[in-house]
């Protein structure tokens, strides 16, 4: 009987052993391979390694510490030929110690497991043949490092390499809520609507630019039909448009000095000097002439005589008719008799092209007085270049785009450069690319004529104190 009881109990603690065994292999197992996966899949990508561990355990042991001395329950019995003693279990020495001896000798006892120990870790990895066999080494080193891998106590990585099939079983992406689906569906809407809106106003500007397209289209067929009729003046001058000298009434509207206008105010102008009339009628002839004259023959008077007109003018009084009848006649008579003079020359040169005025102009520089009358109504292109950068840009912003583009297409002077430095930064793109596309077919005609356009809008501005270039063309 007592021999099987002992065998049952073996049995027992050996089971026991066996399966704490299995449990601690296991959790090595698969701790190890939860790393080499991690490890592989970092360095090259998921879905190309399939690791296996194989570990070999030893046995699991345990040590006995004895400590302080037990304290001991003794209980005297009466009547009885010896004590008894309640020992604390698990001190197996005490039986073979005498009652008497109990009493000094236990001592409280620690029971401390000692793991197995690892005797070998093989890993068995299978390797998909996409990765190249040179590479799988720097895995080999890396597993072994991170893991502590101990080569003389035989653990081994063996790497076998297979045909992976193509993984095609990807996480699919959780299903969106509703309220989800829901804002997608408003910013879908809100997106074609917005598409639609873009789409019909892009419509409405292409229906625009084709409209002012037209437009452009009739206007320079309407001026192309001008210019083959016969007529040598260039497109858009003012200065060709304007009569050189005319006829002295041709602004004759009625009225008393109506016959001065634009064309000859500058002469008249000097009539009015030469005959060096008394203040009185002087005031007569300014309140009939318009502002813009009257302020012409102001400017040749000194201040005392000016103050003396303007106090004449302040007076409301009724002039005799004769005497108007024969401050004019007389006027008209001499401005009509006048020849030659500044404003006469300045209006002949004006209509001809830079090349033509500049040696004109080289050829009177030698008279100062002269040159001082003709030069503030001659403008060139070069004169640009005298301008300041704010009143250049204010000459870019009324000029088309074509016309200066073609102006300083095949000009390197100095003109051209500030003309370019003062263009933003769309018309200096829209330049280039007119230059770019019609440099090689624009002929030096064209480009005299879009350089006579600008001067034109430059002489326009003047006139109408936008810019100053005057006060620069004459020391």
């Amino acid at each position: 009987m007592k021999r099987l009881m002992m065998v049952c109990l073996l049995v027992t603690v050996a089971s026991a052993m066996v399966h704490a065994n299995y449990v601690e292999k296991t959790r090595i197992e698969e701790n190890i391979q939860l790393k080499a996966q991690h490890i592989l899949d970092t360095m090259y990508g998921p879905h190309q390694f399939s690791v296996s561990v194989s570990v070999d355990l030893g046995r699991e042991s345990w040590i006995v510490s004895y400590t302080d001395r037990a304290d001991i329950d003794f209980k005297e019995t009466k009547n009885t030929t010896a004590e008894k003693y309640k020992i604390l279990p698990g001190y197996s020495a005490i039986k073979n110690l005498s009652p008497n001896e109990a009493v000094q000798m236990p001592f409280n006892s620690k029971i401390s497991k000692l793991p197995a120990e690892i005797l070998k870790v093989t890993l068995d990895i299978v390797t998909s043949k996409a990765i190249d066999k040179q590479a799988v080494k720097a895995a080999d080193k890396v597993i072994s490092k991170i893991l502590m891998l101990n080569a003389e106590r035989g653990d081994t990585i063996n790497f076998e390499f297979q045909d992976f099939p193509v993984h095609n079983n990807a996480d699919k992406p959780a299903p969106l809520p509703m309220e989800a689906k829901l804002m997608m569906g408003i910013v879908m809407i809100t997106a074609l609507f917005l598409i639609c809106y873009i789409v019909l106003k892009m419509k409405q500007l292409k229906i625009n630019q084709d409209a002012v397209k037209a437009q452009l289209e009739t206007a320079k067929a309407t001026a192309a039909a001008g210019a083959s009729s016969g007529s040598s003046v260039p497109e858009s001058s003012p200065e060709a448009i304007a009569p050189v000298a005319g006829p002295s009434g041709s602004e004759d509207t009625g009225g008393y000095f109506s016959f001065v206008g634009t064309h000859n105010a500058k002469q008249f102008v000097d009539v009015l000097k030469n005959n060096e009339l008394p203040v009185d009628q002087l005031a007569i002839v300014l309140s009939y002439l318009n502002a813009g004259h009257a302020k012409m023959v102001m400017d040749t008077l000194d201040e005392p005589k000016q103050l003396e007109i303007i106090a004449a003018l302040t007076q409301e009084q009724i002039a005799d008719k004769a005497t108007l009848d024969g401050l004019q006649d007389t006027l008209k008579s001499q401005l009509e008799c006048a020849v030659g003079g500044a404003a006469k020359l300045s209006a002949l040169i004006a209509p001809f092209n830079d090349a033509s005025k500049k040696a004109f102009l080289s050829s009177i520089q030698s008279n100062a007085g002269v040159y001082n009358k003709v030069r503030p109504d001659i403008f060139l292109f070069e004169d640009i270049e005298k301008l300041e950068d704010g009143e250049v840009k204010k000459l870019v912003g009324v000029l088309n785009i074509e016309v200066l583009a073609a102006s300083i297409a095949k000009d390197d002077g100095a003109a051209s450069a500030k003309l370019k430095s003062n263009l933003t930064g769309a018309a200096q793109a829209m330049v280039t690319q007119f230059i770019d596309l019609k440099k090689d077919t624009l002929s030096d005609n064209d480009v005299t004529k879009a350089q006579t356009q600008v001067v034109a809008q430059m002489k326009q501005l003047n006139q109408q104190g936008t810019i100053d270039l005057v006060s620069k063309l004459v020391s």
